[in-house]
């Protein structure tokens, strides 16, 4: 009853403290069962005695392809308010185990599974590769799984979601003048199974949020509405030829191809997106972070669930689907990874089911365990060249995830010498590894980073933590702490692919022949093509892929369909 959740909430908040780490809040606009309260109770008495137990260790290996985070252009807007995003104590407890649990600050909680004990447990995933950089391994640090936590832990509320810059005089007919000049096809593009267009789906969504999701003003549509509202009005705003507003679109079409739990997660991640520049230097490079969480999760999905996750409801029960994995997975280990979407995981209508699921799939479903395993598998280096490239990116068009406006007002105010983050001709050897080596004439009062400062700067924010590792527990091939390089060979990212695409003929090659290719009327996106050529594809290699293969590169579930079919009928054409 309503009444004894609240009993337990202030039971939990009097034991809690601000000693307790990423810890499970209980909010009436949340669905926990009593035995979850329970366990909130029991894990903030824990807590509160000094104890806790760190997560297992994680084997050697090849971690999955992280996603690559999505560029975007800056937009000059009326400044919106900000994302709910505070910065939780560190956990006080003492004993335990070790390893990447107990570094992050979360552990196995007593009561977190009465069928399995979580003290102990076989590696889930592999190991993400670490930073090599001037002798020293980096890893993961705190900040990487609490810096963009909230005080709910559901990534926002109503009253944080910035209005609309513009809101829609007659919102029918824009949206449908929007998708039809954006979205090649839109006019036959149907979801629910059919059922809709995916016009009539958006259109119904910006007045009143999705269905499945109750009223407009549920918890999960009190985020969505708005967030919606917002991204349609940017769109508004922009260019019909605006590469950006196609983006947007489009992801917001294909969407719909897929279920409710889909689109709710898109329309935020979109609105997010568009509002993160407004945000601080952690904050922004904390959500560039999530993308590669995001693909952790959907790496432990298919390791574990493949291959009913992927089939459609003709062959798959709803909570053995991808979508309602990912919900049960954010709702266990998503507050002690950062998560920002466990308000629409926890009113997915199959949680409790895919719950289930998990459970007899893994050998714990302690939220803690679970999170160690993820964040220990992502790829630090891949992270950081990543967001280096973003940084020092020398197009007066590039789609920034980091403004660098607000990289200098950091470092006046974090670096004892903020201006090291700009270009200096006295330490070139800095830059000699890096592509661009220096920024061009109209960036030279831009903020430059070399690697020293970027992990100098992540460090600080306890993003990065230098991993202390024994020499005689390194491989012989460790043994050489090189730097770490852009532009590497794509096995060292993580992915599984035989060669490289480094030239630039070849590359326009390929992506030529992929636009040639049409299905039912349909060609490949501009911008799925970019993300093959990112990973450093192959021909042959694409042509063996499947939709999961895509999924897991970063591509939308409607993309990576289309991406399958396209790589079939390559491969047919070989044949004969």
């Amino acid at each position: 009853t309503e009444e004894k959740k609240t009993h337990y909430s202030h039971a939990y908040e009097s034991l809690s403290a601000p000693a307790v780490y990423g810890s499970v809040v209980v909010h009436s606009g949340m669905q926990y069962t009593p035995s979850e309260i329970k366990q909130a109770v029991a894990k903030a008495a824990k807590a509160k005695g000094g104890g806790g137990v760190g997560g297992g260790g994680v084997s050697s290996g090849r971690a999955p392809a992280p996603a690559g985070p999505t560029m975007m252009k800056p937009y000059v807007a009326p400044k919106p308010g900000s994302l709910p995003m505070v910065f939780p104590s560190n956990a006080s407890g003492g004993g335990g185990g070790g390893g990447i649990g107990s570094f992050f600050g979360f552990g196995s909680s007593s009561n977190a599974s009465k069928k399995k004990n979580s003290t102990s447990i076989p590696s889930l995933l592999p190991k993400g590769k670490r930073l090599k950089f001037n002798g020293k391994k980096y890893r993961l640090g705190r900040g990487a799984a609490s810096l963009g936590e909230t005080k709910s832990g559901a990534g926002a509320s109503s009253s944080e979601i910035a209005q609309a810059p513009t809101a829609l005089s007659n919102p029918p007919q824009q949206i449908q003048q929007m998708l039809k000049e954006s979205v090649k096809g839109v006019d036959s593009m149907r979801g629910q199974r059919g059922q809709r267009s995916v016009t009539e789906m958006l259109q119904a969504c910006y007045q009143q949020g999705l269905f499945m999701h109750g009223g407009p003003t549920s918890p999960v549509n009190s985020l969505v509405v708005p967030a919606i509202r917002y991204v349609f009005g940017w769109c508004s705003q922009a260019k019909p030829s605006d590469p950006k507003r196609s983006h947007i679109l489009n992801t917001l079409a294909d969407a719909c191809l897929d279920c409710q739990q889909v689109q709710a997660r898109e329309i935020l991640r979109l609105y997010r997106e568009l509002t993160n520049q407004h945000q601080t230097l952690p904050k922004q490079i904390f959500s560039f972070l999530d993308s590669f969480r995001e693909s952790a999760i959907d790496a432990m999905i298919t390791r574990y669930h493949s291959p009913k996750c992927d089939q459609d409801h003709t062959k798959s029960r709803p909570h053995e689907q991808r979508a309602h994995l990912r919900s049960a997975y954010v709702v266990l280990a998503g507050s002690h990874m950062g998560m920002r979407d466990i308000l629409p995981s926890k009113n997915d209508r199959f949680l409790y089911k895919a719950q289930s699921e998990v459970e007899s799939k893994l050998p714990t479903t302690d939220g803690g365990s679970l999170a160690s395993e993820l964040l220990g598998s992502i790829d630090v280096q891949a992270f950081v060249m990543a967001l280096l490239t973003d940084i020092n990116n020398q197009s007066k068009t590039a789609d920034r995830s980091i403004d660098r406006k607000c990289i200098f007002n950091w470092a006046g105010k974090n670096l004892d010498d903020p201006h090291a983050v700009f270009y200096n001709d006295e330490n070139k050897e800095d830059y000699a590894d890096l592509t661009p080596n220096k920024p061009t004439s109209d960036n030279e009062y831009e903020p430059f980073l070399s690697l020293k400062v970027l992990v100098k700067i992540l460090l600080k924010l306890h993003i990065l933590d230098i991993e202390l590792t024994k020499r005689r527990d390194l491989n012989d091939d460790d043994e050489d702490e090189e730097k770490a390089k852009p532009g590497k060979d794509s096995k060292e990212l993580g992915m599984d692919f035989d060669t490289v695409l480094q030239e630039k003929q070849k590359a326009q090659k390929f992506a030529q022949q992929l636009k040639s290719i049409k299905v039912r009327g349909k060609t490949m996106k501009d911008g799925s093509i970019d993300l093959l050529l990112k990973h450093n594809l192959t021909v042959p290699k694409f042509k063996t892929m499947t939709k999961r293969d895509f999924l897991n590169l970063g591509m939308t579930a409607g993309e990576s369909v289309l991406a399958g079919k396209v790589a079939t009928v390559m491969l047919k054409a070989d044949k004969s």
